[in-house]
């Protein structure tokens, strides 16, 4: 008894392969859960790491401004004029144009 396959059984057999090795990797591909969808996610967390980062980093500016500003009496006091325009009572405050010289038109 032999178990050599047929030419016609051969045929099947490798057009069965074929078919089952396409499927897998249109599975592996275009599936939700396939290749593509991976690297999307992949790049997402990388993405969402970056930005965390960058949150991080700025949180802690903030936290050293927020210590900065609960200690330093001459620094709040800056910000408290420059960035918000607040006097001390009893202060004048005095605003100046910035006067650009322009350059006359020669006589025609």
């Amino acid at each position: 008894m032999s178990t050599r396959l047929n030419r016609t059984d051969q045929r099947r057999f490798t057009t069965f392969l074929i078919v089952i090795v396409a499927v897998t990797l249109g599975l592996l591909l275009f599936s939700p859960f396939g290749i593509k969808r991976a690297m999307e996610t992949r790049r997402q967390l990388q993405e969402v790491k970056d930005e965390n980062k960058l949150l991080m980093e700025q949180n802690e500016a903030l936290q050293k401004e927020k210590i900065r500003l609960e200690r330093d009496p001459i620094y709040l006091e800056k910000v408290a004029r420059e960035k918000h325009g607040l006097v001390k009572k009893g202060e004048i405050v005095f605003k100046f144009k910035d006067n650009k010289r322009v350059k006359p038109e020669p006589d025609q």
